[in-house]
């Protein structure tokens, strides 16, 4: 039943939908792989890093990947478990509790493999591929690499489960004293910022990479072993993937690896027994209090306050946003990391002594950090008015131009593009060597791009609306606009960087300034924001207006 309600084979049926689909998941999936595959070969010729080293370095981001699983997983079963809408009709069926959890487990063990094929499988395929491509990977390891995969994931939702059951005490415990969740999240993000402010602002002045490489290569290998050493049970999973080092030094798939590989499967079937035994007590109970509707009295009733229609709807769509954490923490983290992230990258560039190429390199990867990030998260936007479920239908019944509730809807993202588009553009100025009328049009020209592939993905979501899904389960796993929205997103941010980069260096070339190349970018920028809210005008005026 959750399966029927989940997936949409509709698009099987369609000849040119099912061609679309299969050439944007192909054509993501070479993107990462192959960009994995050729950063890899670049940096082994560059000798930065050697082949026989890639192994370690996979640790690292193996590591990095596990832990946001972890944290992605156990929020997405806690909603999954205890808070979808479909509970309501699951728990009327005349099963037991243990059939509910466990249908809910496999379901979601489903649709998180499928999400590994989104950065997790591609990487990794990308790192095995030339690990066998240099001699330093047998084969066998790029195929026996699935099967430990399957199983991790399996380990994964597991330990998501056990730790829903503290999640979902600590989720009631913010719901029911805001001011709590308030104060966690002003302090996670103050510190991180701080955190990682002081750490940039430690990175020496000058750094000669040439002379100081061998220094520097031989403490991040120091670091990546005793990194190894702290997370031990990480680099055991690796260490099952790639097989074992032998006389050639090559990684093997061998005994070794097959009964050990045995013991990691005999660890998931144990945490299994143990979320079974843990979670069964309480979890139809639980399941059941998080669908009852509480009434509680106003303490302080307020004096209703009229205002005009129009901001109504954008007051209304503000505080929503702001009120659904999971929605404005993701758009907020963006929003603040990508200074910092610019801040951190430009800082290391500034410490080296560049050439006009190098400058305009930095420039134009520059624009590629700033963008890039913002479009990556619109993503989201690709599902603003599906998740209203049902009740995205009434925009058509409310006594106003159904343009303005819709605009209103990514109001959110609208305003608060600005101040890290700012703050962004004022790192360029310090830190680039870009006038301020140049960082200024830079910024107009980034805010346009935003703005224009805001409305795309937003328009991707009245054209192939996922109202029905979130009406019966309250979440997406995979949403196609999510995916479409994100493939665009990179593929606009690519060109756009580098039509920066042949348009600074013709400048340079011609005019001896780079002037013009600022006022052709803001140009392509106009005409790509100008096409986007046309094309979301008139799929508004298509579905909304009545003939």
């Amino acid at each position: 039943m959750q399966f029927h309600d989940k997936l949409d084979f509709s698009w099987t049926k369609s000849k040119k939908t099912f061609i679309q689909k299969v050439v944007f998941f192909a054509l993501k999936f070479l993107l990462i792989g192959g960009g994995v595959f050729g950063l890899l070969a670049l940096l082994n010729s560059l000798m930065i890093i050697y082949k026989s080293e890639v192994v370690n370095f996979y640790i690292v981001f193996f590591s990095l990947m596990f832990v946001l699983n972890i944290i992605s997983i156990t929020i997405g079963l806690t909603k999954s478990l205890y808070f979808a809408d479909d509970n309501k009709v699951l728990v009327t069926l005349p099963v037991n509790s243990s059939a509910l959890f466990f249908s809910k487990i496999i379901v979601y063990w489903f649709f998180q493999i499928k999400k590994d094929f989104d950065i997790l499988i591609p990487v990794t395929l990308g790192v095995f591929l030339f690990g066998v491509s240099t001699n330093v990977i047998n084969i066998g390891s790029l195929f026996y690499m699935f099967i430990i995969l399957v199983i991790n994931t399996i380990v994964l939702i597991f330990l998501g489960s056990l730790l829903s059951i503290p999640t979902l005490y600590l989720y009631k415990l913010m719901k029911d004293v805001p001011v709590v969740e308030l104060i966690f999240v002003i302090l996670l993000v103050t510190a991180f910022t701080v955190i990682a402010i002081l750490l940039i602002h430690a990175i020496p002045e000058n750094i000669d990479l040439i002379n100081q490489w061998p220094m520097i290569r031989s403490g991040l290998n120091t670091w990546i072993n005793n990194f190894k050493t702290y997370v031990y049970p990480l680099a055991f999973i690796v260490r099952l993937m790639s097989g074992e080092l032998n006389g050639q030094l090559v990684y093997t798939i061998n005994g070794q690896t097959l009964w050990m590989s045995a013991i990691f499967l005999g660890i998931a079937i144990i945490l299994g027994a143990i979320v079974y035994l843990a979670i069964k007590p309480f979890y139809f109970t639980m399941m059941t209090k998080t669908n009852e509707f509480n009434k509680s009295l106003i303490d302080n009733p307020k004096q209703n306050k009229v205002h005009h229609k129009y901001i109504t709807f954008a007051n209304k769509e503000m505080k929503l946003s702001f009120r659904d954490f999971d929605v404005s923490a993701s758009y907020i983290a963006i929003y603040i990391i990508v200074p910092i992230l610019l801040y951190f990258i430009n800082k290391i560039y500034g410490a080296i002594n560049t050439s006009r190429l190098g400058n305009t390199m930095i420039l134009a990867f520059s624009i590629l950090l700033t963008i890039l990030p913002f479009l990556a998260s619109n993503s989201l936007i690709a599902t603003l008015y599906s998740k209203e479920g049902r009740a995205a239908y009434i925009k058509k019944t409310k006594p106003i131009d159904p343009l303005w509730p819709l605009i209103s809807k990514v109001l959110f993202n609208l305003i608060f593009s600005i101040p890290s588009i700012i703050a962004c553009m004022v790192i360029m100025g310090l830190l680039v060597d870009v006038p301020v009328w140049g960082c200024v049009v830079i910024g107009i020209s980034v805010l346009l791009i935003q703005y224009g592939h805001i409305f795309y993905s937003a328009g991707l979501d009245l054209m192939n609306p996922q109202n029905e899904v979130y009406a019966t389960d309250g979440e997406q796993i995979n949403n196609p606009n999510e995916n479409k929205a994100t493939v665009v997103g990179f593929i606009v941010a690519i060109i756009y960087a580098i039509l920066a980069f042949v348009f600074i260096q013709e400048a340079y070339r011609v005019n001896g300034s780079i002037d013009m190349a600022f006022i052709r970018l803001l140009i392509i920028a106009i005409g790509f924001f100008a096409s986007t809210i046309l094309l979301f005008v008139l799929k508004v005026r298509a579905f909304y207006y009545e003939k």
